[in-house]
């Protein structure tokens, strides 16, 4: 917006400066925000997080290596308190950003554009950066915890870029060239839409270095060959991991066609479009539906259809508008094109393409402002330092109106159920929203409102196998046992490989005593999901009850392995071993190592933990601990209303008073006596 003669140059640590400091400000309201939707079950119970050595068994047998190692690591260093996970998005967002301002920056004071832009290529990249930072459009991929996969992947993404133009005029081009395969290598192993990069990069050199195909062959075959090389890389993952794109929705996806896909997408795109320009309406999940009349397909696909002719003819005459073009369309093409995907839209994918947007409109404002202006200057009728503060005035309205947007978005992921009564609000016909509404109001201990919204989301759509699951979780709490029966056989109809919902009626059935059909699901269970902690501890709390002591101990420490803190399987083993019948199986030392690993985890606040721990005392032959330990249990089953419980403390002191260990009776099951 600033004609070049008025420019004022920004230095590179007042840009750095300013972006880091907006970023901060713009998203300091995100960290209390929870893990939600997938980030609950693929990142704060994710046990194969819980491992980050060696460096490569986070990233063993996944879909995106480099994005689930990046998770591991922030599991390392601060377990499952979010502050730390959204720390590390936000600052991925911001070296994105400044990333993206260097790109910018260095391709408008480039050889084909520093006589239009130079002098205000500074300016100009701190406008783009800073608006591509701030936008709301963003929040999904930065406050959303689980969609670090496409920050992570644009953060690579750009650094591909970057290396490759500053490759241009280093001392050691090699160098950067190495750092762009690299970095593309990275990209890709984050999430699949990084295969583009190789195009983009083609096209940037075209259009912004090489005078011709010939010299970008001769000059840098190598690199385009070490580009293309990340093709193999992802290859390999896709095939390697064809299952589990399978199960997430992609590649194969029932009841959606290439044709049915592409009909649907240029009514998304344009609803990005409008989200970029407009951003209001804002949701985490739209439930696109497919388009199915000739008004849902005719108008979007004559606006993409021409956006996309002007992208090719702009390719001879304007480079830079044909490279904004190609950067929206390419990025967008993995996902809105013809290769279906369950989920049809979702605002994270715009991440990287909402730069091209927001370059598109800052340049196309400048060179119109210059325009319109130039006339006023000349005849002396505009004072000359006017135009630069009504640019940096526009500018700065519009970043802090954008900022300003990004807080308020914030504000609806601060816990599950805001950013589902979001969802809800918005589209009410959202099955799958209604259904995480419901467990989120379970979790609240709202039942009855939980189990209007399983209804809802049953009524849009009977098919929806969650929805049956979170139903049944919910009877099952209200000891509707015989009905949450009949949700989890519906879920399982639908959805046969649905390991929980195996576990859950499992669970339901030996409540019922049928104890044969529990353990088969049990069995189901653990070959569909080997590493399900909870399948381990309810097939062994079962196999326990039933007598099969010395099975139910296998499973209690493959639970273990699995989930070294599941403070229900600690004290069932302790028990075990601390007061089982059979001398063969018991052991003091190890009874006690398990209890006090349980009641440490509970903060000593578990009665039945501590009359477990002062069990294993007693086997040890530790009674004094055993004495005080039985006492503070039976202080704590007193203030918590729990007389069954008192009364069989109170026995067991008895019992340690004489120096006498705990022997186990059947019937009796751990922390109970």
């Amino acid at each position: 917006m600033v004609p070049p003669k008025l420019h004022i140059r920004w230095s590179t640590v007042i840009a750095v400066g300013i972006l880091i400091a907006s970023g901060m400000l713009a998203y300091a309201n995100s960290f209390p925000a929870p893990f939600i939707f997938d980030g609950k079950d693929y990142i704060e119970q994710n046990s194969t997080l819980h491992t980050l050595w060696p460096l490569w068994a986070p990233m063993i047998d996944t879909m995106r290596p480099v994005g689930w190692l990046s998770f591991a690591i922030n599991y390392a260093t601060c377990g499952t308190k979010v502050w730390g996970y959204h720390a590390t998005n936000l600052a991925i967002h911001m070296a994105a950003a400044l990333t993206l301002f260097a790109i910018v920056r260095r391709t408008l004071s480039g050889k084909r554009l520093a006589a239009r832009f130079g002098p205000a290529s500074s300016d100009l990249a701190l406008v783009v950066a800073l608006l591509w930072l701030l936008h709301p459009l963003q929040t999904q991929s930065v406050t959303y915890i689980y969609q670090r996969f496409e920050s992570l992947m644009g953060l690579f993404f750009l650094l591909t870029l970057y290396s490759v133009i500053r490759a241009q005029d280093a001392a050691r081009p090699k160098a950067w060239q190495v750092s762009a395969v690299l970095c593309c290598l990275l990209a890709v192993m984050t999430k699949e839409v990084a295969a583009v990069a190789p195009l983009l990069v083609l096209w940037y050199d075209r259009a912004f270095i090489a005078a011709s195909w010939r010299e970008m062959y001769r000059r840098r075959w190598g690199l385009y060959a070490g580009l293309s090389s990340s093709w193999v890389v992802l290859a390999i993952i896709m095939n390697s991991q064809a299952e589990k794109f399978s199960k997430a929705g992609l590649l194969v996806v029932k009841g959606i066609t290439p044709l049915q896909y592409a009909a649907s997408q240029p009514g998304v795109i344009a609803h990005y479009l409008r989200l970029c320009l407009w951003p209001t309406g804002l949701c985490l999940d739209y439930a696109w539906p497919l388009a199915g009349t000739a008004v849902k397909v005719v108008p979007p696909l004559l606006l993409v259809a021409a956006l996309l002719a002007l992208t090719a003819w702009s390719i001879f005459r304007w480079p830079l508008w044909s490279f904004l073009g190609g950067w929206f369309f390419l990025i967008l093409a993995p996902t809105s094109s013809i290769v279906p995907i369950v989920d049809l839209a979702f605002e994270h994918r715009m991440y990287l393409s909402l730069a091209a947007v927001v370059t598109g409109v800052v340049l196309g404002g400048y060179l119109l402002a210059n325009r319109l202006l130039a006339g006023r200057l000349a005849a002396g009728r505009l004072r000359p330092h006017m135009p630069a503060l009504i640019g940096y005035g526009l500018m700065g309205v519009i970043a802090m109106t954008l900022g300003y947007l990004t807080v308020r978005r914030n504000l609806d992921y601060k816990s599950a159920t805001t950013i589902w009564e979001d969802c809800v609000q918005k589209f009410p016909q959202n099955a799958r929203a209604h259904d995480n509404l419901g467990v989120a109001l379970a979790d609240l201990g709202e039942l009855d409102a939980a189990i209007d919204h399983y209804r809802k989301a049953l009524e849009i759509r009977p098919n929806l196998a969650n929805a049956h699951f979170n139903f049944g979780v919910a009877l099952a709490n209200r000891g509707q046992t015989i009905e949450a029966i009949d949700h989890y056989r519906q879920a399982l109809k639908i959805k046969p490989d649905y390991a929980e919902a195996h576990v859950n009626l499992g669970v339901a059935l030996t409540d019922r005593g049928q104890i044969n059909e529990a353990i088969s699901h049990y069995r189901q269970a653990l070959e569909i999901k080997p590493d399900s902690a909870s399948a381990h501890y309810n097939f062994a709390a079962t196999l326990d009850n039933s007598g099969l002591v010395v099975e139910a101990i296998s499973h209690y420490r493959q639970a273990l392995e699995i989930k070294p803190d599941y403070t229900d399987v600690l004290n069932n083993l302790a028990w075990i071993l601390a007061s089982s019948s059979d001398a063969t199986l018991r052991n003091g030392v190890n009874a006690v190592e398990f209890a006090e690993r349980a009641v440490k985890l509970s903060n000593s606040q578990s009665p039945e933990f501590l009359d477990t721990l002062a069990a294993a005392y007693a086997e040890a032959g530790r009674f004094p601990q055993a004495q005080q330990t039985a006492r503070r249990a039976l202080d704590l089953a007193t203030q918590q209303d729990k007389p069954a419980l008192a009364k069989s403390i109170q026995a067991k002191i008895q019992l340690y008073d004489t120096q006498t260990p705990f022997r186990e009776t059947k019937g009796e099951s751990a922390g109970q006596g």
